[in-house]
């Protein structure tokens, strides 16, 4: 598996080499074993304090950042730094012990306040009026846009393993912060509001079948399918390179699927233009064809998203499926 995932790199012209240089957007991590210390016991007077904001980031997905199963697979086949600056920016990138990198993106990666960041502005602050220029964006872009490791030196622009950031700048809900969606309000017992800290995304259904309204429809020997952005402020899928939407059509006797995804076999020769997922160019609407030759009968038809752990081969559609969601299904008229 790791000849596959370094000949993808490869299509990509990158190495994913031990000395992948530093995301831009990345953290470095705190380097001395004091600064490890005081960040492991700055985030449990943070979770103490704060009990009902501690108890959702435990639940959370940047809480499990790093001890993730699916993570923790991937990393073995690839134990590189570049990986763990933002999967364990409290860790030692190069050597990551238990005790730091099991906080995985914890309350001082995001509100150090301190040496190493900046604080963040306070996360209640009204998102009908965002700043210009949000800076609570800008955190989130440190782990959730990066080149891939490798890139850089004469390119004048890097390919992005990771572009979430620059598709919700190109949309058309580019003014509301990142936090809206992903950490909305909750009334806090007594009276008040905070916003949620289990950062709902991918691994959340609910947040997946929000992201866009779903229609289809039958012509001669395709199947008509627009997508409309709704709940998402990026594409859909976003994120993981290897993340993608499945479009089946089938009749009790046969199928036909096309898969939305970035091709990574052809992007690095063809650009932007390799990009299938829907809202990828900043439009808010997509339409994506499957053909129907050699189905008859009543046809039915599913979306599913679809995380891939692994690539098993060149081709974007295979894969190791980690999990799926159903977006829609239905039947063709």
């Amino acid at each position: 598996m790791r000849a596959l995932c370094l000949a993808l790199a490869g299509v990509w012209g990158v190495a994913c080499g031990r000395g992948a240089p530093v995301s831009p957007h990345a953290p470095t991590g705190p380097t001395s074993g004091a600064a490890k210390q005081a960040a492991h016991m700055a985030n449990e007077g943070c979770t103490t304090c704060h009990a009902a904001i501690g108890a959702e980031w435990r639940a959370s997905n940047h809480a499990e950042a790093f001890r993730h199963s699916t993570f923790q697979v991937a990393f073995a086949i690839e134990p590189l730094p570049f990986c763990t600056r933002c999967h364990a920016p409290e860790a030692d990138a190069e050597r990551p012990q238990p005790r730091e990198s099991d906080l995985g993106v914890a309350c001082v990666s995001c509100h150090a306040g301190g040496k190493r960041w900046p604080d963040l502005p306070a996360l209640t602050t009204s998102a009908a009026t965002p700043p210009a220029g949000d800076p609570r964006d800008a955190a989130c872009a440190r782990c959730h846009e990066f080149a891939f490791p490798g890139e850089g030196g004469d390119r004048a622009r890097p390919r992005l393993m990771q572009r979430t950031a620059s598709e919700h700048r190109a949309s058309a809900v580019a003014g509301t912060p990142c936090v809206t969606c992903h950490m909305p309000r909750v009334a806090e017992p007594g009276g008040g509001q905070h916003v949620d800290h289990r950062f709902f995304a991918s691994r959340s259904a609910a947040a997946v079948k929000s992201a866009a309204h779903v229609t289809a429809r039958r012509e001669a020997g395709l199947a008509v399918f627009t997508f409309t952005r709704a709940g998402v402020g990026h594409a859909f899928p976003t994120g993981d390179i290897f993340r993608r939407l499945r479009v089946v059509v089938e009749s009790d006797a046969a199928k036909r699927s096309v898969t939305l995804a970035r091709r990574s076999k052809l992007e690095a020769d063809e650009g932007e233009a390799a990009d299938t997922r829907p809202f990828a160019d900043g439009r808010d609407l997509y339409v994506a064809v499957v053909p129907t030759d050699g189905l008859t009968g009543e046809l039915r038809y599913r979306v599913v998203y679809e995380r891939v752990s692994h690539p098993t081969s060149l081709d974007e559609s295979s894969g190791e499926v980690d999990g799926a969601i159903e977006v829609a299904r239905g039947l063709l008229r």
